[in-house]
């Protein structure tokens, strides 16, 4: 498969055909992440946390657990029922 790298900022960009992006699940804007193995560069999109809930069933999942009465921070705490930080 040709890919082309072409300079985006400071940086490099990889264009490469619209097969491998339907194949690998990549898409405009969809995080991914780029590592190096023996000089080789491997690339995979990042699955959305839906994606990762969508998989979820009790048998594969930990139980909850308890890290005691929340704290109050500088950034405050979120609060459910308020629908976000108080």
């Amino acid at each position: 498969m040709s890919v082309a790298f072409q300079k985006w900022g400071n940086g490099l960009a990889l264009r490469g055909p619209k097969m491998f992006g339907d194949e690998s699940g990549a898409s405009d804007g969809k995080p991914g992440e780029m590592t190096m193995s023996d000089g080789i560069g491997i690339i995979k999109p990042k699955p959305r946390c839906a994606e990762l809930v969508k998989g979820m069933t009790p048998e594969n999942y930990y139980p909850e657990f308890d890290w005691g009465r929340p704290s109050a921070s500088k950034s405050g705490n979120y609060c459910l029922e308020a629908g976000g930080l108080v």
